[in-house]
C-alpha cells in the first residue's frame, strides 16, 4: 500500500486525522520519521521552526528542495538514503512553526526523493521533489511566464514565444534533447547541484513573426533546448534570429581570437 494514493497535496493534515485515516496505533507516529506499518512508504513530518524544547535541526523546504536533517543517532536514515531500493516512497508534511495550521498540522507537500547527503549525527540529506518531465515543465513554464514588463500601464510580453512557455511542447522537447545546452554544452544540475536539475530554457527555431499566427509545431525539428545565456544571445537582434549554429560559429571564432 502506497500512502501517497490517499492523500491529496496541499491539504492539511494533523497527526491525529492520519491516525484516524489509516487506523495507526504506533505511538512513533509522533516522531519525525515514520514508516506506517504494512505501507511501502516513509513520512516525513518537518517543523522549520522548532520549540526551545526540540533538537534544533537545521531543516528548510525551498521550491522543489528540501534540506533536512536526519536523526542524531542515524537509525532511520537507511530509510532515506535506499528508498528506492526498497521501493519506498518519501512523502513529506511540512509547517513553518506548530502554531502555522490549525490543530498543529502539516501541509502536505507530497512525494520527495533522495537527492544526496553529507555529514552524520545528524546526517544532512538534499530530497528534491518528485516531478515527472510534464509536471517540472508547466511548474518551469509558469516560471517563464511570470516573467514580464510592465511599461506605461501595459503588460509586455519578454522575448519567449507562446512555443517555448507550453508545458507539454517543453516536455516532449527535453524528451528528445535532454537538459544540456545544445549550443554550449551548458548543464544546470552540474553548476547548480540539485537546484538545476531537470532545468533548461527551450528554444523555438523559427522565428514566431515569420510563422503568420499559431501553426503546427514538431519538436523534433522546430525546437531546442538551451541554456538562458545562449538563448538571450539567439534572440539578441530582433531582425535576425540565430540558429544554432550561427551561434556556435561564432563561440568558435572567439575562442580563435
Amino acid at each position: 500500500m502506497r500512502t501517497s494514493e490517499y492523500l491529496t497535496v496541499g491539504n492539511i493534515y494533523t497527526r491525529k486525522q492520519l491516525s484516524e485515516l489509516f487506523k495507526i496505533r504506533d505511538a512513533s507516529l509522533n516522531n519525525g520519521v515514520f514508516r506506517p506499518k504494512g505501507h511501502d512508504s516513509v513520512w516525513l513530518f518537518v517543523s522549520e521552526r522548532k520549540t526551545p524544547d526540540r533538537e534544533q535541526y537545521a531543516d528548510m523546504l525551498i521550491g522543489n528542495l528540501l534540506y533536512w536533517d536526519g536523526q542524531l543517532q542515524g537509525k532511520t536514515n537507511h530509510l532515506i538514503e535506499r528508498h528506492k531500493q526498497s521501493n519506498l516512497e518519501i512523502l513529506v508534511f511540512y509547517r513553518q512553526s506548530r502554531s502555522e495550521h490549525p490543530g498543529s498540522g502539516f501541509l502536505y507537500e507530497g512525494e520527495f526523493e533522495y537527492y544526496s547527503h553529507h555529514g552524520q549525527y545528524p546526517t544532512h540529506f538534499l530530497l528534491h521533489r518528485k516531478m515527472s518531465i510534464l509536471e517540472l515543465s508547466t511548474y518551469d513554464a509558469d516560471e517563464l511566464s511570470s516573467e514580464a514588463e510592465y511599461h506605461e500601464g501595459e503588460k509586455r510580453s519578454r522575448f519567449t514565444s507562446y512555443y517555448e512557455r507550453d508545458p507539454q511542447l517543453r516536455a516532449a522537447t527535453i524528451e528528445l534533447y535532454g537538459t544540456t545546452c545544445m549550443a554550449c554544452g551548458f548543464d544546470f544540475e552540474k553548476t547548480y547541484g540539485a537546484y538545476g536539475k531537470g532545468f533548461i530554457e527551450v528554444h523555438h527555431t523559427k522565428p514566431v513573426s515569420e510563422l503568420g499566427g499559431m501553426t503546427s509545431v514538431n519538436p523534433e525539428t522546430d525546437m531546442a533546448v538551451v541554456c538562458a545565456n545562449c538563448h538571450r544571445m539567439l534572440h539578441r537582434s530582433r531582425k535576425h534570429v540565430l540558429s544554432i549554429e550561427e551561434l556556435q560559429s561564432m563561440m568558435q571564432r572567439t575562442k580563435l581570437l
